[in-house]
């Protein structure tokens, strides 16, 4: 009986959550503050896919524990779900797996293409901008966003992906411009400019 009160006590307090939420943090680094406001003091930090206990909601901030015991405030937009963090792993590793599948092939064929660099970012602070550094990326959406990914060529946004192709769309874009770029035509152009 004790117990059961306990727990709808527990229950009742404002923004404590009744079960255990884990939430992943997308940000490259950020720190946990000890309270919500535009003054706060740092009270420690977390780092990308560091995974969080949510323990308080209020307003867009989360109060959380990290797997280490530390206890703070973060921004919501800085955590992504344990749904959106496992979409992240698997489109990452259909990426690597699909590079190195068809890596052998490419580089009989295509001269130069294992320099290629290729960027899939779950990071909704810094994904669009490490995207763009890459040969070509894809910027995944973080928690709250528009579930969408926009693809980034030679730096320029060239499409957004949406829907539950995304993988299997982004890699016909890395196909078409390994093709592109290191096809034995664009190899001949560079040679005739030289």
């Amino acid at each position: 009986m004790a117990l059961a009160l306990l727990a709808l006590a527990c229950a009742c307090k404002k923004g404590a959550l009744a079960k255990h939420e884990y939430m992943y943090v997308s940000a490259p680094e950020t720190s946990l503050r000890d309270r919500v406001a535009t003054m706060y003091n740092k009270v420690g930090t977390v780092h990308n896919g560091d995974r969080v206990e949510v323990l308080e909601k209020q307003r867009r901030f989360l109060r959380v524990r990290t797997d280490g015991g530390q206890e703070g405030w973060i921004e919501e937009r800085s955590l992504v779900t344990q749904d959106v963090y496992d979409a992240f792993q698997k489109l990452a590793q259909d990426i690597q797996r699909f590079l190195r599948d068809r890596m052998p092939e490419w580089r009989s064929v295509y001269p130069g293409v294992e320099s290629m660099q290729v960027a899939v970012m779950g990071c909704v602070v810094n994904g669009p901008g490490e995207s763009k550094l890459a040969d070509i990326g894809i910027s995944l959406p973080g928690t709250g966003e528009i579930p969408v990914a926009p693809v980034y060529v030679d730096g320029r946004k060239t499409v957004t992906l949406k829907g539950d192709r995304i993988a299997e769309e982004f890699q016909q874009i890395v196909s078409d411009y390994v093709a592109r770029r290191y096809g034995r035509s664009a190899l001949a152009a560079s040679q005739e400019r030289a």
